[in-house]
């Protein structure tokens, strides 16, 4: 993926252009959140927070 090559570049991609309604927030905020990420647990992205095995 081709990352931006100017400062407004950058900031044109950061606009967020979208709402997120209330019901569908609602259902977001009720998922359960993941407790174990299994053998995804070593990637730097999951590893904060969540328990190691062995």
């Amino acid at each position: 993926m081709p990352k931006p090559q100017t400062l407004s570049h950058i900031k044109s991609n950061a606009k967020l252009d979208f709402e997120i309604f209330e019901k569908d927030m609602n259902f977001l905020k009720a998922i359960e959140p993941i407790k174990d990420y299994e053998e995804a647990h070593v990637f730097p992205v999951f590893s904060e927070g969540i328990s190691k095995k062995g």
